[in-house]
C-alpha cells in the first residue's frame, strides 16, 4: 500500500486521472477493512475486480470501480478528514501560479492545517485532503468523536 507522501507526490506529477492512481487512493483510504462480518486479511486485484481473503478463511470476489477522486468533486471530498472544513476555488493573481487551490481547515478554528495548488482544483483538493491526513496521522491524532458526538480531534500544533 503506498504511503500518503507517495500519493501526493503521484497527484502533483501527474494530470490524475490515471486509473491505476484512482485505486491506489481508493486503497488507501476507503479499501474496507471488515468484509461481510469478518477482518480483512489481504487482498489483490486483477481482471478488474479485488480477491479478498477474511480472516475466516473464505476468499471472495469484490467487483467495484474506484472512485474518480481527481475528476469528481464529489469523490475527491471523501478525502477531506470527517469533521474538517475545506475551501477551494479557482483564479490567479499571478500568471505562473496554478488555477486551483484547496485548503483544509480544523475544525471549530480558522487554523489550515494543510492547502496545495494545482492547475485542476479538484486534484488540489486531494492533495490538500491527503496531506491533512499525513499531519492527523503523524501527529497520532486520527478522528475522534466522543459518546454525544461532538469532534475531539486534536489538532497539532
Amino acid at each position: 500500500m503506498r504511503d500518503h507522501a507517495e500519493l501526493i507526490n503521484l497527484l502533483q506529477q501527474g494530470d490524475g486521472a490515471s486509473g491505476i492512481l484512482q485505486r491506489a487512493i481508493f486503497e488507501r483510504y476507503h479499501f474496507p477493512t471488515m468484509f461481510f462480518g469478518s477482518e480483512v486479511e489481504s487482498w489483490s486485484y486483477g481482471d478488474g475486480s479485488y480477491t479478498i481473503n477474511t480472516k475466516d478463511g473464505l476468499r471472495h470476489l469484490f467487483a467495484c470501480r474506484a472512485p474518480h477522486y481527481t475528476t469528481s468533486f464529489d469523490a475527491a471530498l471523501t478525502l477531506v478528514p470527517q469533521g474538517y472544513y475545506w475551501h477551494a476555488g479557482e483564479g490567479k493573481t499571478r500568471d505562473e501560479e496554478p488555477l486551483g487551490a484547496a485548503s483544509i481547515i480544523a475544525p471549530g478554528t480558522l487554523r489550515t492545517i494543510s492547502e496545495a495548488e494545482h492547475p485542476s482544483v479538484i486534484v488540489a483538493l486531494c492533495i490538500a485532503a491527503l496531506k491533512a491526513r499525513a499531519v492527523l496521522e503523524a501527529a497520532g491524532h486520527p478522528h475522534q468523536v466522543n459518546e454525544s458526538g461532538a469532534d475531539q480531534t486534536k489538532v497539532p500544533s
